[in-house]
């Protein structure tokens, strides 16, 4: 893409407590990973913008660099010809105005999904076809797509290791929505569960009572969940779809190689990450049949290669700059 040289991402607040100078593998940032493979791919460089505490993070690769800061009037004169605004920070508003004529992406996160009706993108991207369907009908003049969100493949990666436990469920914020209540309720007795994270409620509670075998690990670096989860035979993930959108620890898992149980309500793509490779489907009728099948099948689920063919960060980003390539070339 020849025009297209300069890229922006917008982020919100930002963890600045790392070192100035990272590798980029090393890095446990999806967002990070997927926009960098986007502008390599695409033979630009770029910049990754953060709310925070002024700080700067440069990458061992030349085309990168991360900025914290907490507004960014001294980089004004820096002009993206693309601007990827992930997420609805109303902070950001004067960055797209001075570049109006950049080409801006929107993805927001969680209940952010659906940007306002009159707001103006060049295009929208979602996680699932019911958003793509609500996000279609109120900007019908917009270009709408499916993104493909992958995991950092450099840290959440197979790890051949004893299966103690049934099944892995990981969340970092114990809430209701997040779906540990209803998970736990269902679970057969006696099932053995790895917790990855804040222990719950609900949890605890089938553990104190002896109907569930559950080990609580606490809260993980990014860099330490493999050696963890990859001791499960498989995954959960099983929000209520109220409040979350694209939860990551799906593609993390499939990275992983750990076949998945996706309760149906889950707002992602399901049909490009639950499939016949990568694990089931559940609703409230069928989880018990379904986990016990998957349970005493797991070894025949190849999520890792599903993952690798249709998900993995190049695949992902190439996909995206594909839909962007169209786009330009329709406006011509």
């Amino acid at each position: 893409m020849k025009h297209i040289k300069r890229w922006l991402m917008l982020r919100g607040a930002g963890i600045t407590n790392y070192v100035p100078q990272q590798h980029l593998a090393d890095y446990p940032d999806m967002w990070t990973h997927l926009f960098e493979s986007l502008i390599r791919q695409a033979g630009g460089t770029g910049e990754v913008w953060c709310k925070g505490p002024s700080c700067d993070i440069q990458f061992d690769c030349s085309n990168l660099i991360r900025r914290h800061r907490m507004e960014f009037s001294e980089f004004d004169e820096f002009k993206p010809d693309i601007i990827w605004q992930r997420g609805s920070y109303s902070d950001y508003r004067p960055i797209l105005t001075r570049n109006p004529k950049a080409i801006i992406i929107y993805y927001g996160a969680g209940s952010s999904w659906c940007p306002p009706v009159n707001s103006q993108f060049d295009m929208i991207l979602v996680d699932c076809k019911a958003q793509l369907d609500v996000v279609g009908k109120l900007h019908p003049d917009t270009v709408c797509k499916l993104l493909i969100k992958p995991a950092v493949e450099t840290i959440y990666k197979p790890l051949k290791l004893r299966k103690q436990y049934d099944l892995v469920f990981v969340c970092n914020r114990p809430r209701e929505f997040k779906g540990a209540k209803w998970l736990a309720s269902r679970l057969p007795d006696g099932t053995h569960v790895l917790r990855i994270g804040p222990p719950d409620k609900w949890f605890e509670y089938e553990a104190k009572s002896g109907r569930l075998q559950v080990k609580f690990v606490g809260k993980l670096a990014p860099k330490d969940v493999a050696s963890e989860a990859c001791k499960a035979k498989i995954g959960a993930v099983v929000d209520n779809g109220k409040s979350d959108s694209g939860p990551r620890i799906l593609p993390e898992f499939l990275a992983m190689n750990i076949p998945v149980l996706v309760r149906n309500c889950v707002r992602v793509d399901q049909d490009r990450y639950v499939n016949s490779w990568t694990g089931l489907s559940v609703n409230n009728k069928n989880f018990l049949v379904r986990f016990s099948h998957l349970l005493n099948s797991w070894e025949s689920y190849k999520p890792r290669e599903w993952y690798d063919a249709h998900i993995a960060t190049d695949k992902a980003a190439g996909k995206l700059l594909k839909q962007i390539h169209n786009y330009m070339e329709a406006k011509r």
